[in-house]
């Protein structure tokens, strides 16, 4: 179907308003009725398009303009081989689908005649750019912002925002920022200032899928909306679908070459992923053995594992383990250990082997040849690679790499439900539950006695907000907003849009993958690997999974911290004591343990402070935990009880009150201290047996002391130097109850 004469006019009146400008009518929309010479374009999203460009295309989106009257989306078609600023005055502004890595969006934006933020995931995509902006353009051409990386070694303070905007050096201001630290760009600005700069959120795509891992990523698209439509960008060279409501007004604008250029791609199916990648790099090595392999595994426990099976392996042959490095986020680079890298000052790789992350799967620039490998596996939900990921990882390497290779595994899935229904169905449970919070809320302006009651429901309702794909960790779909309202997590939500389509269909079956990336004209060969797991590579998976085992823990620690600082901020006792019955409950068996010991002592120290402790001593052996736990059940007895006086006095130990240690110090032999210690206990714990090795043991929980061969020297209390007790084990506790307190087994 053509459009008649009345859409062209609906068109032109639409592209106009969106700041395209006409002189004649498109090729692209021929009239029966009107035939008019081609249409040709002067200017498109505030970006003036250089009229030279001869053999480059702007078309419209014709069915966008049928079904609704409107221009949404347009292609532009380049000339080979050039750059978005060989086209382009600045960068143009909605949503910027640039499908080829490499061309330069960034560095339009950067030469652009305006003020400008640009958005980047990481701190060393930030950095990276930031360093060679200054290389190219001077000093004081852009400023980075982001916590300490490289040569920058202390946070950027706002002191320092404000005097690079009072610079006056003829330039304009170019902000450099890592998402997080969004906010303290913009607030140095100042809101009413928001119209002198353009955003622009580059790697959007990123941004979507770690929004599960960091979750304030998406705070920045609460920021975006305060910018004007025609001053603010989104970019990627790997769009993906989007269903946050405020991008999705936004013009589509993809860009592309006529020419794409296929990549040559070794397709390797198999069944052990990790004796596949090494096998890979030495039959690079074999080939040319000075070539720098560069391997995409987005898990550094599987890289661990690849680098000792490839130590393993390659016994006798010099240099290897100084050959390795690991390009990793910062956070992840005490694990990584001696191996962590970062990319050399002239952008080339420091080591010849090089395993990476998805810290450097966007946005960095390796000025050096080498052979790309990625590795796509079930291990975790971050694992499997899209082909937009794929096209990222092997769009580092500027040169052009030597050769591509992508190794992965599949997995039959049953498929519980159809794309579109599951989609549909997330959707409609983040906004029902953000409904029912938001009802709530306008309940407690009727009602302000439920306050209290307010945290429980927005704890029931999180309880829920949860989905996942099979049994890959739960993502949540509501998120607090930057104005601490309760909405759905759209890019959570395009997450798990992704994890469904990459588990029930892209790694379904070996042949798919090489079916979606014959579809994008790349030219695919095939060389599977099948083999089963070395008993050197089952021992290695073993002692790796036990230190994964243990990180998990520790992660899971920290954030039990963070629920429990929230809920200390809890004013009633019984929502506080509801609602850590609830952590109890809910958690697992090294969660719920945690929880319990919490619970015991949290009425008698500071939270944070008892939160650390308990941390530092979760992973004690039962005996060092016990010598813990009596030692703070003994510190925080008040002086008056009945049972802390029996010790010190028996112990002749003088002090007074409020003053423990004003005693003089009393040397005690051991077989004294094993009288006393059977005294004491059978004096104030009648009818308990507590075994006498038990009560040897508790000696040391008690006192400070100096030890002799024959004698010990008490020389106070405290022995492990807790702080003060808040409150103090009131002197009414009966020994049922304090032997609950105490570790006596």
């Amino acid at each position: 179907m053509k459009p008649d004469y009345d859409d062209y006019l609906r068109l032109k009146e639409n592209c106009e308003a969106n700041g395209i400008n006409f002189k004649y009518v498109t090729v692209d929309l021929q009239f029966d009725e009107y035939p008019l010479p081609p249409l040709f374009f002067t200017k498109i999203n505030g970006a003036i398009i250089n009229q030279d460009k001869t053999d480059a295309l702007i078309t419209i989106d014709v069915d966008e303009l049928i079904d609704g009257y409107y221009y949404n989306s347009c292609t532009c078609t380049l000339e080979d081989g050039d750059k978005l600023g060989d086209f382009l005055s600045c960068l143009p502004y909605g949503v910027i689908n640039k499908t080829i890595p490499g061309i330069g969006a960034t560095t339009l934006e950067l030469n652009s005649d305006r003020n400008s933020i640009i958005v980047v995931p990481t701190k060393s995509l930030a950095y990276y750019k930031y360093l060679r902006t200054e290389e190219e353009k001077g000093e004081y051409s852009c400023m980075y912002i982001g916590s300490p990386f490289g040569e920058i070694t202390s946070d950027i303070t706002q002191k320092d925002i404000k005097k690079y905007l009072e610079l006056d050096n003829g330039k304009k201001k170019k902000f450099l920022v890592v998402a997080d630290s969004l906010p303290k760009v913009l607030k140095a600005i100042g809101s009413k200032n928001f119209d002198n700069y353009f955003l622009m959120i580059d790697e959007i795509d990123t941004l979507q899928t770690d929004n599960c891992y960091r979750p304030s990523l998406e705070d920045v698209i609460d920021y975006y909306t305060l910018f004007k439509e025609e001053n603010r960008a989104v970019v990627s060279a790997t769009i993906r679908p989007f269903t946050h409501p405020e991008i999705l007004k936004d013009t589509i604008l993809t860009t592309k070459y006529k020419n794409n250029p296929p990549r040559n791609i070794q397709l390797t199916h198999t069944n052990n992923e990790d004796l596949c990648t090494i096998v890979t790099i030495f039959e690079m090595m074999d080939k040319n053995p000075f070539d720098k392999i560069v391997i995409a595994y987005n898990s550094l426990d599987g890289i661990l594992v690849c680098i000792e099976l490839f130590l393993k392996l390659s016994e006798g042959i010099n240099g290897i383990r100084d050959n390795i490095g690991i390009l990793c986020g910062e956070a992840s680079k005490e694990k990584a250990g001696d191996y962590y890298i970062e990319i050399n000052a002239d952008r080339t790789l420091p080591k010849q082997f090089v395993f990476m992350t998805c810290a450097y799967f966007v946005g960095v620039d390796i000025e050096e040849p080498y052979h790309s490998v990625a590795v796509s596996t079930f291990n975790q939900p971050f694992t499997l690679l899209s082909t937009n990921r794929l096209a990222q990882i092997v769009g580092r390497c500027r040169v052009g790499a030597l050769s591509e290779t992508v190794i992965y595994t599949t997995k039959r899935i049953e498929v519980k439900e159809k794309f579109n229904d599951f989609k549909e169905k997330i959707l409609k449970k983040a906004e029902v539950f953000t409904k029912a919070i938001q009802a709530f809320k306008d309940v407690l302006v009727q009602a302000p006695e439920l306050a209290e009651a307010e945290v429980n429901f927005n704890e029931i309702i999180n309880y829920f907000a949860y989905e996942k794909v099979n049994n890959d960790y739960p993502v949540k779909l509501l998120r607090a907003n930057i104005n601490n309202e309760i909405v759905p997590s759209y890019f959570n939500i395009d997450a798990l849009l992704e994890r469904w389509y990459l588990h029930h269909s892209l790694y379904y079956e070996r042949s798919i993958l090489e079916k979606e990336l014959k579809k994008q004209n790349h030219l695919i060969r095939r060389n599977d690997y099948y083999h089963d797991y070395l008993e050197e590579q089952k021992d290695i998976l073993a002692s790796v999974k036990k230190e994964f085992k243990q990180d998990k823990l520790d992660e899971s620690l920290l954030d039990a911290k963070t629920k429990l600082m929230e809920w200390d901020k809890i004013t009633s006792a019984q929502i506080k004591t509801d609602e850590l019955y609830h952590l109890i409950k809910s958690s697992s068996k090294q969660l719920k343990k945690f929880y319990e010991r919490f619970k015991k002592f949290y009425p008698y120290f500071e939270t944070e402070y008892l939160v650390d402790l308990l941390i530092e001593h979760h992973n004690d052996d039962e005996r060092k935990y016990k010598t813990f736990n009596n030692s703070l059940v003994f510190w925080a007895l008040d002086e008056k009880h009945p049972f802390k006086i029996l010790v010190i006095e028996k112990f002749g130990y003088k002090h007074e009150v409020g003053n423990l240690e004003a005693g003089k110090p009393l040397n005690i032999s051991t077989d004294d201290n094993l009288r006393t210690m059977k005294i004491i206990f059978d004096s104030f714990f009648q009818g308990y047996a507590i075994k006498e090795k038990v009560q040897k043991e508790l000696l040391k929980c008690f006192f400070k002391r100096s030890r002799t061969k024959k004698y010990f020297k008490v020389i106070g209390l405290n022995p492990m130097e807790f702080a003060e007790p808040k409150t103090k084990i009131h002197e009414s506790v009966q020994a049922r109850e304090l032997i609950k307190l105490f570790e006596l087994q």
